[in-house]
């Protein structure tokens, strides 16, 4: 583990239960749009494809 995510470890014990819920949530839904913004692009590059083919 590195000096980040060990600062990071020593900040999320120093909250209490509802506090972690809060930024485990917030985590997820980070990680969650990434991957629809990902999926997006991916998208957007297909209908681009598509448009030059027609």
């Amino acid at each position: 583990m590195n000096a980040r995510e060990q600062a990071l470890l020593a900040l999320w014990r120093g909250l209490d239960e509802q506090a972690q819920l809060e930024v485990q949530r917030a985590a997820e839904e980070k990680k969650r749009l990434l991957t629809l913004e990902n999926r997006l692009r991916e998208l957007e590059a297909v209908v681009a494809d598509i448009k030059r083919l027609a």
